[in-house]
């Protein structure tokens, strides 16, 4: 995550205290007050797609017994949980981000803590984050240690995992959020209070190692691993005894697909996140950046089209949830269209 949440450079009901961070005058490149209106409305429709989207997917491997009792299916849903959840926040902080409107002055400090912060938002990107790890690791096990897998990845073990997770995620952004922010002369200021710079300084670069170079490194090490073994003996098969050569040839078709799809969704993870990172972490090496810059804005907006752009990854690569979208679709139309016909059926009568 950037320090500098997603609104705190257009609403001045917070304030940031960083030494290192130029200000608008000192470095050419801030953005004017219409392309800061315009990039909360992309802000607004990356949200607002986000959350048909997931949606759509969560339904889709839901209406399916077949897909729903797959692990691997089981933690896109749990993936796109997260990712719906994250995109109705954006939009909702859209619209909701006055602290003067909370009468209570502790509810006010509350609202700055936990809401100014963003860190609905941010915590539910880190879940992301890690959801897409253990998604990884799930994928691993089953190819490289396919014996493993079969005795000891069940879906009872999945949901055991996966609160932890939402720990990691909510619990760490909001380990340092909340004690860094709060009213300052009845003034919401998020992020300021630090005992030092160099304590600032320590947690911003582990925020970078724990969100962004673990998971890099994870996912990047097992897809190494995992493609090494398969250019070396191929697909392993989860049911051994299994002779037909159409099936075993069906099911070393659909595992690739899958190992495939999910490649392409940490692709885009990395792609998304890898900018706003490294910018983040020259911060706390006590680089001069631009928060007001119009590169970290892009920055921003690449983080968080990683919230929306797994279904079309899915819908375009997925074989198994693109099976399952057309029927039902078909049934869809085959129904709406069973309506008309009944309906101009009685109206001619």
């Amino acid at each position: 995550m950037s320090i500098h949440s997603l609104f705190d450079h257009v609403e001045d009901f917070t304030d940031v205290d960083d030494s290192n961070l130029t200000t608008e005058g000192e470095e050419s490149g801030n953005i004017s007050l219409d392309a800061e209106f315009g990039i909360q409305i992309i802000y607004l429709v990356i949200g607002i797609l986000g959350m048909p989207g997931n949606l759509l997917v969560i339904t889709i491997i839901l209406s399916s017994a077949k897909l729903r009792h797959s692990i691997t299916n089981v933690l896109i849903v749990h993936q796109s949980c997260i990712d719906f959840l994250a995109a109705f926040f954006i939009v909702i902080t859209s619209f909701v981000r006055d602290t003067n409107k909370v009468t209570n002055v502790k509810g006010r400090d509350l609202f700055c803590r936990m809401w100014a912060t963003n860190l609905p938002i941010w915590g539910l990107f880190l879940c992301s984050t890690y959801g897409l790890v253990v998604l990884t690791c799930e994928r691993y096990i089953a190819i490289v240690h396919t014996l493993q897998h079969m005795k000891h990845c069940c879906l009872r073990l999945m949901f055991g995992i996966l609160p932890l997770v939402w720990l990691l995620g909510i619990g760490y952004n909001a380990a340092y959020m909340i004690p860094t922010s709060g009213l300052k002369d009845d003034k919401c200021t998020v992020f300021s209070e630090w005992p030092s710079q160099s304590t600032q300084r320590g947690v911003g670069v582990f925020t970078v190692v724990l969100q962004y170079f673990i998971p890099l490194c994870l996912i990047a090490g097992a897809y190494t691993h995992i493609a090494i073994v398969l250019k070396r003996k191929g697909m392993p098969l989860h049911d051994g005894l299994d002779k037909d050569p159409r099936r075993q040839e069906k099911m070393i078709r659909a595992s690739r697909n899958v190992v495939k799809t999910l490649l392409i969704v940490s692709i885009c993870f990395i792609l998304c996140w890898s900018p706003n990172q490294i910018y983040y972490l020259r911060f706390n090496l006590g680089y001069h950046v631009n928060f007001n810059g119009a590169f970290y804005h892009f920055t921003v907006i690449a983080v968080f089209l990683n919230c929306c752009i797994n279904p079309f990854v899915y819908a375009l690569q997925y074989e198994q949830f693109q099976r399952r979208l057309i029927r039902l679709y078909r049934r869809v139309t085959h129904s709406t269209s069973q309506n008309t016909y009944q309906v101009t059926s009685s109206t001619s009568v």
